[in-house]
């Protein structure tokens, strides 16, 4: 899809809340480490909402925690997002 080095913080996708009344396997809260948020992760948000996309890192199954996805001598961040749609959530066993 791209790489957008989208930081998105503690921002979620609003079709989590359809998800979390429906599936289990995602947590009601999405979990992070990366507390920071950038215009690109605005942007991401806003693809998510306007296509009914979730975001799984810290949402679901491995992925407890949100945790960082890279690290350099600067500092820690999670930019390395996988999305899914509405629909194809039911089929992810694992993250």
């Amino acid at each position: 899809m791209g790489d957008f080095n989208a930081r998105i913080g503690t921002t979620d996708s609003y079709a989590i809340n359809l998800i979390n009344n429906i599936d289990l396997t995602f947590r009601s809260t999405r979990k992070r480490c990366d507390k920071i948020i950038n215009d690109e992760g605005n942007k991401l948000i806003n693809f998510c909402n306007d296509n009914n996309m979730v975001i799984l890192n810290g949402n679901h199954g491995s992925d407890i925690t949100g945790f960082f996805t890279y690290t350099s001598n600067n500092g820690s961040s999670a930019i390395d997002l996988a999305l899914a749609s509405y629909e194809m959530c039911e089929l992810i066993k694992d993250f």
